[in-house]
């Protein structure tokens, strides 16, 4: 209720009337003894003219003066009292400051937990820059709303430990760097070098060296095919492989004569030849091939590599990949080894070649392929439906690979007269035959396995796992065969034609491992004994029942 006479009028009359006026309705008599318009009964205070509804209240003095019922603890209206009335709104002069907001980058203590920025939701990702040249490394982050010490906005380095390395930095000739990042080896190209004295190209550096000498091939593509004669080093300056390659430029990309050269981190590719080994020929022993790829070469026999019967090779970390054999009665798109040839090592992975026979590689009798678990040969095709993976000749021998998903099948075994060869420590699985019988091996000559793995594999005619057939009085020898899962219209497992088999150990697998259409088929006139072998089903007329 407001009193009715003006202020000066009041103060004179509450002087005469004892602080009592009229009401503006009734005309009756009210108390305001602080003479501040308002009413006792209105008034929170009325012995305060300052305090009074609708009076400015001083935030955090004490004193409702707006008879609002406290003191302004929440000036900003954010439902957060402020600190100094006792609350913990850091800021009461700003709405979007309370314990209940998400930290932003704007240089506020958003939240009120005492940091200003911290974990901001609108941050940004900065990248380590250990070497200073402004281009960071992606794998290495913070997340901040400016740049912290040693970070950047740049991701794009593709060596941080380098200040030599960066997009748009220039070539540093034979440096062993991809400088301006960029994938593109042909403007890195700087020639070559042996010690501190350089080369304008590999022929130069080769003409000069000596036996003994490093020959360093600077990053980039080398345009020639070598011949190397002296027993010396040729290795890329880049631990990659794919930053030095020697492109073949007719002919065979690299042949080596003599014995004890050593050929490391670099790509060999481009060689095209109408005889043995587009990629790599190897006419000598005791030849290192380390931290390598050969690919996209083309030969009549070895479209990536062949060893002849002179020749040893040793490899390790080494990759053989899309390879051709061309030419009438083309063998080995991946590999060739002659009668004779040795090829031994670890980390060898020979897929996606192409040949008639033998996509992965061909051996000849006497011929031996000795690596490890770590070896793989897949994916390579046989376009003759013959030794997809590989094809072997009777008295080659194969020992540590993996032998899988090949198509036309994994291994072949050609008869050619000559002594039982070997297949040892050996997994052939999950290889395809659509044609042709013996989709995980193909025995057309005799041929013993030892600790052999055949699972998994599919034939569209007989003999799933294995496919045996020779001459009557031929035997071959199972010690220690895993046969499980393969797939055929007849003889899932393994059909056995002609010739003799002697299993000791073999495993033909029960339940989810069995094979389909028979563990074992044997057709007339096949003998064979086993000891210690399970299997559950078999089938046939062989001259000794049968069902052996």
């Amino acid at each position: 209720m407001r009193l009715l006479l003006p202020v000066m009028s009041v103060l004179a009359l509450a002087s005469a009337c004892d602080g009592r006026l009229p009401d503006e309705d009734t005309n009756t008599p009210v108390r305001d003894v602080d003479v501040d318009g308002y009413p006792a009964d209105e008034d929170c205070d009325d012995n305060d003219p300052s305090v009074y509804p609708g009076a400015q209240d001083i935030p955090y003095d004490g004193v409702d003066s707006d008879c609002g019922g406290e003191d302004d603890f929440d000036v900003d209206g954010d439902g957060w009292q402020g600190e100094g009335g006792g609350g913990t709104d850091c800021d009461d002069l700003d709405p979007q400051v309370n314990p209940s907001q998400q930290e932003r980058c704007n240089d506020k203590d958003d939240d009120c937990n005492g940091a200003i920025d911290d974990g901001a939701t609108n941050n940004k990702t900065f990248y380590a820059d250990d070497d200073g040249d402004g281009h960071g490394d992606s794998d290495d982050t913070s997340q901040a709303c400016t740049a912290p010490d040693g970070y950047v906005a740049k991701k794009n380095d593709c060596n941080d430990n380098n200040a030599t390395v960066h997009p748009g930095a220039a070539a540093v000739a034979c440096d062993g760097y991809d400088n301006d990042c960029d994938g593109n080896l042909a403007e890195e190209a700087g020639g070559a070098r042996i010690g501190a004295t350089d080369y304008a190209d590999a022929w130069e550096a080769l003409e000069a060296a000596t036996t003994g000498d490093v020959i360093e091939l600077c990053e980039g593509e080398h345009d020639t095919s070598l011949e190397i004669t002296k027993k010396v080093t040729l290795r890329g300056t880049a631990t990659n492989p794919d930053w030095v390659r020697l492109e073949g430029d007719g002919g065979t990309a690299v042949t080596v004569a003599v014995s004890g050269v050593v050929i490391e981190n670099l790509r060999i590719t481009g060689g095209n030849t109408p005889e043995l080994g587009g990629g790599l020929y190897i006419n000598a022993l005791d030849t290192v091939l380390r931290n390598a790829i050969v690919s996209n070469n083309k030969a009549l026999q070895g479209g990536g590599i062949a060893i002849s019967s002179a020749g040893a090779l040793s490899v390790s970390d080494v990759t053989v990949e899309k390879n051709t054999a061309t030419g009438d009665f083309n063998e080995g798109g991946g590999l060739y080894l002659a009668t004779g040839a040795k090829l031994t090592g670890t980390g060898l992975t020979v897929n996606n070649n192409t040949a008639e026979i033998g996509g992965g590689g061909y051996i000849q009798d006497g011929a031996s392929l000795l690596l490890d678990s770590s070896s793989t040969i897949h994916t390579n095709t046989a376009t003759a439906f013959e030794g997809g993976g590989l094809a072997m000749e009777t008295g080659a021998n194969l020992t540590g690979a993996t032998v899988e998903k090949n198509v036309g099948g994994g291994i072949w075994v050609y008869y050619n007269d000559t002594p039982a060869g070997l297949i040892s420590d050996t997994i052939v699985q999950a290889n395809t035959k659509n044609i042709t019988e013996g989709a995980g091996l193909h025995l057309a000559g005799p041929t013993d396995l030892n600790s052999v793995q055949v699972i998994g594999n599919k034939a569209s005619s007989a003999g799933g796992g294995l496919w045996i057939s020779y001459g009557s009085t031929v035997e071959t020898e199972f010690d220690a065969v895993v046969v499980h899962k393969n797939d055929a219209p007849t003889g899932g497992g393994v059909w056995l034609g002609k010739g003799k088999l002697f299993m000791t150990g073999a495993n033909f697998g029960e339940g989810a491992d069995a094979n389909k259409n028979g563990d074992l088929v044997f057709a007339d006139g096949t003998e064979g004994t086993m000891t210690t072998s399970t299997f559950t089903t078999c089938t046939g007329d062989g001259t000794t029942g049968g069902c052996l």
